[in-house]
């Protein structure tokens, strides 16, 4: 089947490379980073029982992204020496950076937070496994299978949260670079501490997508994501006996569309963080204040298909905004578009103390039930908010909340409605 063209989307992408950043900001580090700390309570609802995720052992997706985003911006605060030249630092961070995505916290860690936090999303009960082998992400939860739970998984199916399992580790992944970089940005750190995390995170992903066509035997996560995206009708229950699932292999039709998500993954290596550069300046021409800015635009599998996002960071005196276009695409339609924007960390005085607001939110336009063979689309909706109350010089109080429609949006595992509310402590780090 010939996939819709994707010509409207190719101007955000020229607009993305206009944005590129060519040369390093001036501008003096920032006098506090940001660390947030995700051991804290998250109250999450729908859940097959209500409960408070404390976030160390049986972290949610947020608390487990928010987790390796603390780590990587710790590290990178480390190894920061004002006598070191920025080839020294760049080498020491890529080489932490490098280390950390095999240990506890990092990358691999996170990629298998993704698909747990979805396992969870949809109350199927679950194991908690820990990895043999040393220097690895640690643990991972193993799910109860639908010999077990034949009416949750037959839902978990339905609900098309099956795809959006296979595709959730790499969305994980994404999530917590889009953080890095966004922190980074932000606090005027050096663009060179971004250049590992990018490279690991496209490298990473064209690899496994290029493993999983050279051995789709293997049943991969992304040969399993193609399979369930394009047999939504095929029921996940076998009868004893019967044929186990992805036995039977990749028709042709599935693997071009392998082929395409390895293909556009190439895209990754686009990313301009690769380059080492914080972002450009400019001169806003209503108030004359010097206005920074950067950009990425980066391709995401999703429970209905692909999507391209164009992600803009820009940065005014206090205030720090980002920007977000996006459009999906499945089998039938290639114009399933999106919008985004938020503020963070905006100073705001409340009875003589100083609050860091955060506040943003989405509209999209989806397809039907996440359909891959729909052109009808179904509109949703996602606002979030946070609020830091200063307890210490180096330390915060924090507070956040996220309400969404029914839709898919990048690290929130549920494709359902859902809200959570959770708190945590933010350390300021000179």
């Amino acid at each position: 089947m010939n996939r819709p063209t994707r010509a409207r989307l190719w101007p955000l992408l020229a607009l993305a490379v206009a944005l590129a950043p060519f040369g390093a900001s001036a501008d003096p580090p920032s006098p506090e980073l940001p660390i947030p700390l995700p051991v804290f309570p998250e109250l999450r609802f729908p859940e097959s029982t209500t409960y408070f995720l404390i976030g160390v052992r049986y972290p949610s997706l947020n608390q487990a992204v928010s987790l390796s985003e603390a780590e990587i911006d710790f590290t990178h605060w480390l190894v920061r020496r004002p006598g070191w030249s920025p080839l020294i630092e760049g080498l020491v961070t890529a080489g932490a950076d490098v280390l950390l995505h095999n240990l506890p916290g990092g990358g691999l860690w996170a990629y298998e937070q993704g698909k747990s936090a979805v396992y969870a999303s949809a109350g199927i009960p679950a194991s908690v496994v820990v990895f043999p082998v040393p220097l690895t992400s640690g643990f991972t939860f193993a799910p109860f299978g639908p010999d077990k739970y034949p009416v949750l998984w037959d839902a978990f199916q339905r609900s098309r949260a099956l795809v959006r399992l296979h595709e959730a580790g790499w969305e994980a992944q994404r999530d917590v670079l889009n953080r890095v970089e966004r922190d980074a940005f932000f606090a005027h750190r050096p663009g060179y501490q971004n250049i590992a995390p990018a490279a690991l995170n496209g490298i990473a992903t064209w690899g496994e997508l290029n493993a999983c066509l050279d051995h789709p035997e293997d049943h991969g996560d992304c040969v399993r994501w193609s399979y369930d995206l394009h047999r939504p009708q095929q029921s996940i229950l076998v009868l004893p006996g019967g044929q186990a699932r992805y036995s039977d292999g990749l028709t042709q039709e599935e693997r071009v569309e392998l082929v395409r998500q390895r293909n556009l993954s190439l895209l990754l290596l686009l990313d301009p963080n690769l380059l080492g550069f914080g972002g450009f300046e400019a001169r806003n021409p209503l108030d004359g204040q010097r206005l920074r800015g950067t950009a990425t635009f980066r391709p995401v599998m999703t429970s209905f298909g692909d999507m391209f996002q164009l992600r803009m960071l820009a940065q005014e005196g206090k205030w720090n905004v980002e920007l977000l276009l996006e459009d999906g695409a499945n089998a039938k339609s290639a114009l399933f578009p999106g919008v985004g924007a938020a503020v963070y960390r905006l100073p705001v005085s409340v009875l003589g103390r100083t609050l860091h607001v955060t506040a943003g939110g989405e509209l999209w336009l989806q397809p039907q039930g996440q359909d891959f063979r729909t052109a009808s689309v179904f509109p949703g909706a996602m606002l979030r908010g946070a609020a830091s109350y200063p307890v210490q010089p180096w330390a915060e109080l924090s507070l956040e909340a996220l309400v969404k429609s029914p839709g898919w949006v990048l690290g929130e595992p549920d494709l359902g409605a859902s809200f959570r509310i959770g708190g945590g402590l933010t350390l300021l780090l000179p």
